[in-house]
């Protein structure tokens, strides 16, 4: 359950009076009839609420006896226009209050015989609770997350107080957020539920064959041996929930969400929230996916039989072959090579590879994901066939090696450990959305954006060692830094700027002009071909002496720029100054070959 946050109250022990008894008739004549008899003494907790709660227990501990003094399960819900925690107009929550305040004055009776008597006590003899030390534990439920507004208003406290602190010493505070920090959180265990169930973890509610009961919202839960469902119709952004599904066809059930909202692994599962907000859920035992907009089974292999063919319907825990919408997952340990036959034909729905598994996933023909492929562990090897992922690529550990074929990403392609080897194949980007290509410095042999609409952006270090070929889209990448490590191969950018290149390879052709908004580096080129303008608007830095060409490097920036070796020797060939602000300086020895040409702009060479 999640920590109780925004959350913040006292306790205070005071006859209620009967301006407080007219100010909560309005909302509930149960309360006020309470609160005009002096007697009762009901405690009354103001409240500051952040996020609307509900309170499902309440539990005072009297620090002299050490001992609980008394519990009461109740749903109380504390919406945030309201500054005292008091029951509705309806009379379950009139009853609900009742039946907490009741158990409360129990726990101050008992707290009679353990409190000494003092200058406190009240009329009859009882002595007051809240003494220093006692503690109420509140357990509670987010029924509704805060507004942006709103956790600004409360500041830095909003994200830590999970304590409250009442007058003359009184502790109250989470009694859930005591119980992660000793046993974890809170579970639901239905393993010898008599039916099945269905249970929905973010709000607590769970329908068996017996009826409906509601248990506040829980971040873990274990299924019966029957058909459950488990439902997030509430989840809170940066929940993570843990589902063991038991025995049976187990279901997981995101109806509020469209499939390409959720992002599946071989263990866990990732749904994306507006605003880049998520939440997870941990998964075991579970058969199927529900979306809003169709559903996925979770076709698990099992390599039941003699050979390790994907066409072969016994490899697999449904003792069927996966077809279009379904998720494939490798999550063991397996000995052999496994072999995507030709007799497979596809489609798959997505592809988890988990960080246990450590075998060889072979494809023997060309392969079409219609969602994601997700990649933690073991290798997948296309063998030179083409790979079709109309979702997003990640690899987080184990291998991909891409081939000789053609890999077409959909959607982002995100490289965070594990290895990646491109052979002599292509990677296309052809999202009609927004993508990111990500990839830590990994060589891309050949890179094809073909985008019909969205932007591509590309992010941290990306190395090309073949080819680059735009063709269409918009390209966003402005914060990478893109080397060309390109051995005859060409570079087509034609329509599209970078942020900033290494050019360091033998002979690169140009196919059309390029564009460099940010730095050069010239690292080792013999030449650069092709008759074309390779446009620079921040520094550069030279230290190849053998560089070479037919093509222009066009000093264009609007601000100062310099060109430079580093300290070293280093040579710039075809050189021309055409700014329309700002001084080019030479800041150390560089040799010029070839054409130097200043159009616009001025040249300090006093220190070359």
């Amino acid at each position: 359950m999640p920590p109780l946050k925004g959350f913040f109250g006292r306790w205070e022990k005071r006859p209620p009076s009967q301006d407080d008894a007219e100010t909560t008739k309005s909302d509930s004549e149960s309360l006020a009839g309470k609160a005009k008899d002096s007697e009762s003494r009901r405690p009354r907790f103001e409240v500051e609420s952040l996020e609307a709660r509900i309170l499902m227990s309440a539990t005072w501990v009297d620090a002299d006896a050490d001992t609980d003094l008394g519990e009461s399960d109740a749903a109380i819900q504390a919406s945030d226009d309201q500054s005292t925690l008091a029951a509705f107009d309806d009379d379950a929550a009139a009853a609900a209050e009742s039946q907490l305040f009741d158990a409360l004055d129990a726990s101050e009776s008992k707290a009679a015989s353990h409190d000494t008597p003092s200058e406190s006590d009240d009329a009859a003899g009882r002595p007051e609770t809240g003494n220093e030390g006692d503690t109420l534990k509140i357990n509670s439920s987010s029924v509704a997350p805060q507004s942006e507004s709103q956790a600004s208003e409360a500041g830095d406290d909003s994200e830590s107080s999970e304590t409250l602190d009442g007058p003359e010493g009184l502790t109250v505070h989470s009694a859930d957020s005591e119980a992660e920090d000793d046993e974890g959180p809170q579970t639901l265990d239905y393993s010898d539920s008599s039916s099945a169930v269905t249970i929905d973890l973010s709000t607590g509610s769970v329908t068996t064959a017996d009826g409906s009961e509601a248990n506040g919202s829980a971040e873990s839960v274990v299924g019966s041996d029957h058909d459950d469902s488990f439902l997030f119709g509430e989840a809170l952004p940066g929940a993570n929930y843990s589902v063991n599904g038991g025995e049976g066809y187990n279901t997981i059930d995101l109806s509020g969400y469209n499939r390409d909202d959720v992002d599946v692994f071989a263990d866990h599962i990732e749904v994306n929230l507006p605003d880049g907000e998520s939440f997870a859920i941990e998964f075991s035992n579970i058969a199927n996916l529900q979306f809003g907009d169709g559903s996925g089974e979770l076709f698990v292999w099992d390599g039941d039989s003699s050979n390790a063919d994907w066409s072969e319907a016994t490899n697999w825990n449904h003792d069927r072959i996966p077809g279009a919408t379904d998720f494939v997952i490798f999550d063991g340990e397996v000995d052999e090579a496994i072999t995507f036959d030709t007799e497979f034909t596809g489609p798959i729905g997505g592809l988890a590879i988990a960080e246990g598994f450590s075998s060889t996933i072979n494809l023997g023909g060309d392969l079409q994901i219609g969602g994601d492929l997700n990649l933690e562990g073991g290798s997948l090897r296309s063998n030179g066939h083409d790979l079709d992922v109309e979702g997003g690529v990640q690899v987080s550990g184990g291998t991909l090696y891409a081939g000789a074929g053609t890999t077409t990403i959909a959607g982002d392609f995100v490289i965070e450990g594990g290895h990646f080897e491109d052979g002599n194949g292509t990677i296309e980007m052809d999202g009609e959305g927004d993508q990111l290509l990500s990839v830590e410095g990994k060589t891309l042999e050949d890179l094809r954006i073909e985008k019909p609409s969205g932007t591509l952006s590309i992010e941290g270090d990306l190395r090309i060692g073949g080819s680059f070929e735009f063709v269409s889209g918009t390209v966003d990448a402005e914060d990478s830094t893109v080397e060309f490590a390109i051995f005859g191969g060409t570079i087509d950018a034609d329509g599209m700027s970078f942020g900033n290149i290494v050019l360091n390879g033998s002979t690169i052709n140009l196919a059309a002009d390029l564009d460099v908004d940010g730095d050069l580096e010239i690292k080792s080129v013999t030449n650069l071909d092709g008759g074309f303008d390779l446009s620079v608007g921040g520094n550069i830095v030279s230290t190849d002496t053998r560089f070479s060409g037919d093509a222009t490097i066009t000093l264009d920036g609007d601000g100062d720029q310099t060109v430079s070796t580093n300290g070293g020797i280093g040579k710039v060939h075809n050189l021309h100054v055409d700014k329309p602000d700002g001084q080019v300086t030479f800041a150390d020895h560089v040799q010029l070959s070839g054409d130097f040409i200043v159009e616009n702009g001025s040249v300090d060479a006093s220190n070359a």
